[in-house]
């Protein structure tokens, strides 16, 4: 009897520590894929010449920011995976930050609102 009530213990104690370990690696798959999808993009504007009045490209709750000139639409983001997005669409689908785009150098006035 005792021999029994040990032995479904140990299975069970291995039943736990096989599920832990099979739980442990799926989330670390998980994470490494995240990490894999992270893509860096250029910026490329083919701006000749635009008016010199100021471009609302974005506002939040802060600030608004304004290109220097009217030219959002000669300015397309090239990701590395090949997608190519306007400025504007890029921004207003949640695909690039206002940090990331400075950070990329892309000119930018900042106006608290």
């Amino acid at each position: 009897m005792k021999t029994k009530i040990t032995l479904k213990i140990i299975f069970v104690t291995l039943l736990i520590i096989i599920l832990i370990g099979l739980t442990m690696l799926i989330f670390s798959n998980n994470e490494s894929t995240n990490i894999n999808k992270i893509i860096d993009y250029k910026i490329i504007d083919r701006t000749t010449s635009c008016t010199e009045e100021l471009e609302e490209i974005y506002k939040d709750d802060k600030n608004t920011y304004y290109l220097p000139c009217v030219k959002s639409g000669n300015i397309k983001l090239v990701w590395d995976n090949g997608e190519i997005d306007l400025l504007k669409n890029a921004i207003n689908n949640g695909k690039v930050t206002i940090k990331s785009l400075k950070d990329h150098g892309l000119e930018l006035y900042e106006y608290k609102n």
